[in-house]
């Protein structure tokens, strides 16, 4: 494995660092075919924020972490052989964008049998989603999915928005959301507009 690594050359390299930024882009821009929906303050543990019925159903999660330390968690119900797919973007705007990296967002997936993934940011990758809204993708994690419910929860560490893009976009109609409900494109705009100093949820 060490040598593998050592006989590739720069220009190989950042091919392979091009292909995987832009399949990471591909699978995680929060466009009009996500759904979305909001993590409230009410969402402090997984098993009490939005359930999403269909976990490959394509859907932005986000919500307002106040503080360090603040939590906030939803679910993702999966079937055996699906595709899973969480990744981790910002407002690509103040004060998110000027955070170190240890200051980021932390983001845990807990399968049903138990296993823990980190999402890693890695990357800060520029996208524009198609209401307008400049965000920064960090990272993502996929896997091929258990059927159970997988737990996602989201660590502040500062006061700080985030979005979870979740699910594969594809022509399956959205099945639904349990303990939650579809945001209003005025909700997404609230929260992109209002510094996470000011939010109260």
């Amino acid at each position: 494995m060490t040598g593998t690594t050592k006989n590739r050359t720069p220009n190989r390299l950042f091919t392979a660092a091009a292909v995987a930024a832009a399949s990471l882009i591909a699978c995680t821009v929060p466009a009009a075919a996500h759904t979305p929906v909001e993590i409230t303050s009410a969402a402090v543990r997984p098993w009490q924020g939005p359930l999403i019925l269909d976990g490959q159903n394509p859907v932005m999660l986000f919500g307002t972490l106040p503080h360090p330390g603040s939590l906030r968690g939803a679910q993702l119900h999966m079937t055996a052989g699906q595709q899973l797919s969480v990744a981790l973007a910002i407002p690509d705007k103040a004060p998110e964008n000027q955070l170190a990296t240890d200051r980021l967002p932390k983001v845990v997936v807990v399968a049903p049998g138990g296993k823990v993934t980190v999402v890693q940011v890695t990357v800060r990758i520029p996208i524009t989603t198609e209401s307008g809204q400049n965000l920064l993708v960090l990272g993502n994690t996929t896997a091929v999915a258990l059927t159970g419910d997988y737990s996602i929860a989201v660590v502040g560490a500062a006061a700080e928005r985030f979005a979870l893009a979740t699910g594969v976009e594809g022509d399956e109609p959205f099945i639904g959301v349990a303990r939650g409900t579809v945001a209003t494109d005025a909700a997404v705009a609230a929260w992109y507009a209002t510094p996470p100093q000011s939010a109260h949820r």
